[in-house]
């Protein structure tokens, strides 16, 4: 009565403690196998990612800098050229 497939409640427990050890350790090798060879490379590229972003981030913050800059200029350049040109038209006008 107290036996399953000719085996007894004792051997059965022993069974199940051996099964899950050794899928236990199955389990702690196969994480920490993961963590060594996935997870601390993807850290590592992870950081290069963020530092690559980073430069990126400062080379995009310099060209809108710049391109503030460049408009300023093409808008004193326009005046510039408007004020020559109202110039030009008054003495034109002037020498008819």
């Amino acid at each position: 009565m107290h036996r399953i497939l000719g085996l007894g409640w004792n051997e059965w427990a022993s069974i199940i403690v051996i099964i899950s050890t050794i899928f236990g350790a199955f389990s702690y090798t196969g994480k920490s196998m993961l963590k060594r060879y996935v997870k601390e490379p993807m850290d590592g590229i992870r950081d290069d990612l963020q530092k690559s972003h980073k430069m990126q981030q400062k080379n995009i913050d310099a060209l809108e800098k710049r391109e503030a800059q460049q408009d300023k200029l093409l808008d004193q350049h326009d005046k510039m050229l408007l004020k020559h040109d109202l110039k030009i038209n008054n003495l034109e006008e002037k020498y008819k």
